[in-house]
């Protein structure tokens, strides 16, 4: 017996039972929750910044904050995938870059706090 799609559910090949297709969400996402991630674009954004203001050469980046060659060529001509937003803080960090994360009460009566990067 083939798999008959009818809807939201079709049939198990094998038993012929109904089998549901509800879809899947995200992962981590909640209703009524903004994505409470900080961008990554925003974190590159700061390492491009220093790089510029610091004239640096992609070796240069490489050696300072121990990644590899290649990665750093991916990273400056911002191709994203396979950096996590945990591996461009330590980025900003070896270059020099502290990083304050702040915790507190949402403001007003919002029930859902926010995420927001600040830049001094």
């Amino acid at each position: 017996m083939f798999a008959r799609f009818e809807g939201h559910s079709r049939h198990h090949p094998h038993t012929g039972s109904r089998v549901g297709t509800a879809k899947r969400r995200r992962r981590g996402s909640q209703p009524g929750v903004r994505n409470p991630f900080i961008k990554k674009e925003d974190l590159l954004s700061e390492i491009q910044s220093i790089v510029d203001k610091r004239d640096m050469s992609q070796v240069q980046v490489a050696d300072e904050t121990g990644e590899a060659r290649s990665q750093v060529s991916l990273l400056l001509n911002g191709k994203l995938r396979g950096f996590s937003t945990d591996r461009l803080a330590r980025i900003l960090l070896r270059l020099g870059r502290d990083i304050e994360i702040v915790l507190r009460p949402s403001r007003g009566n919002r029930k859902v706090g926010a995420v927001r990067l600040v830049r001094r």
